[in-house]
């Protein structure tokens, strides 16, 4: 059995923001590799195993992500995962505005 979770427990991020995103084939496995795809497209060289994180996000970063598993001992590769679709949002401009509030104080 193999599942993708997203370790941050959103799929809808800001820019900037991390996401880790884990996958599991069964627990209590051993000598398995991990194969991450973005939109069907190896995703190159992730360097955390089952964990695929990204530690700050762009609008490059959306799209699709499964994983798969290749045992290293045996031949044995996994179907592929579930889908997790990533959706990254811009960081909105904020303008701010300086004024100054006068204050009176009438007796009454």
């Amino acid at each position: 059995m193999k599942t993708l979770n997203v370790e941050s427990k959103w799929t809808k991020v800001f820019s900037t923001e991390s996401v880790v995103m884990k996958c599991e084939i069964q627990p209590g496995s051993t000598y398995w590799r991990y194969k991450w795809y973005k939109n069907g497209q190896e995703v190159p060289d992730p360097t955390n195993g089952n964990k695929y994180s990204i530690s700050r996000t762009n609008k490059e970063h959306s799209g699709e992500y499964t994983c798969q598993g290749v045992h290293s001992i045996r031949t044995v590769t996994t179907s592929g995962s579930n889908v997790i679709q990533l959706n990254l949002f811009p960081l909105t401009s904020l303008y701010f505005t300086y004024f100054t509030l006068l204050c009176r104080y009438k007796p009454t």
